[in-house]
């Protein structure tokens, strides 16, 4: 007899079974095993959402905001203009620290290290400018006004020096840099009790 005129057992399994039911098993099997094992693409996209992103780039692929330099560039061009008033080099600290107010008008140690330069340079008139755009700048800064006061009082301009002094303890009562300060100057001048008093203020602190 012809071979293919014998039945396959696949065909005969199935006709002794029940027809298609064994073809059905098989297929809800298949599917079963299908839906069990993740295909490749969605593996890769489980695993992307753990593995470390990329530098400058978020799991998305898109890219991180960079870090603010500015602090960091201010940083570095204060730190040349000190290393420039030690070299007494004025002319080249002068612009760094200008370098920096332009990058941020807000940095009060700037406006404090410039102040101090030009009188340092003896232009008073260009310090007392700088002092007092300083504290515009960055308003409540004590430090601006105590060095303000300070310069005063070493010019010989006392009322002006305690004028600038008052207007220091207002933002800090007890701050010990202005107590100090403050207190010497007036007992240089023979105000011991005056002395006395702001002195007591750095003590209740």
């Amino acid at each position: 007899r012809d071979l293919h005129s014998f039945p396959t057992r696949r065909s005969s399994i199935c006709k002794a079974q029940g027809g298609d039911q064994p073809r059905k098993l098989l297929t809800t099997l298949q599917t079963t095993r299908q839906r069990a094992a993740p295909s490749a693409g969605t593996g890769a996209v489980q695993l992307a959402r753990f593995a470390p992103s990329p530098r400058g780039r978020d799991s998305g692929g898109a890219p991180l905001p960079r870090p603010s330099t500015k602090r960091q560039k201010i940083i570095a061009l204060f730190r040349g203009a000190q290393e420039a008033i030690g070299r007494d080099d004025l002319p080249k600290a002068r612009v760094l620290l200008r370098h920096c107010l332009e990058i941020d008008q807000a940095d009060s140690h700037s406006w404090l290290a410039l102040a101090r330069l030009e009188a340092r340079a003896g232009d008073v008139r260009l310090a007392r400018q700088l002092f007092v755009r300083g504290r515009r700048a960055c308003p409540g800064n004590v430090h601006l006004t105590h060095a303000q006061a300070v310069l005063e009082g070493k010019l010989g301009m006392h009322g002006k020096a305690r004028l600038r002094f008052a207007q220091a303890a207002r933002v800090d009562p007890a701050n010990a840099y202005v107590c100090h300060a403050w207190g010497l100057m007036e007992e240089q001048l023979g105000q011991s009790a005056t002395a006395a008093t702001i002195y007591a203020r750095d003590r209740k602190s």
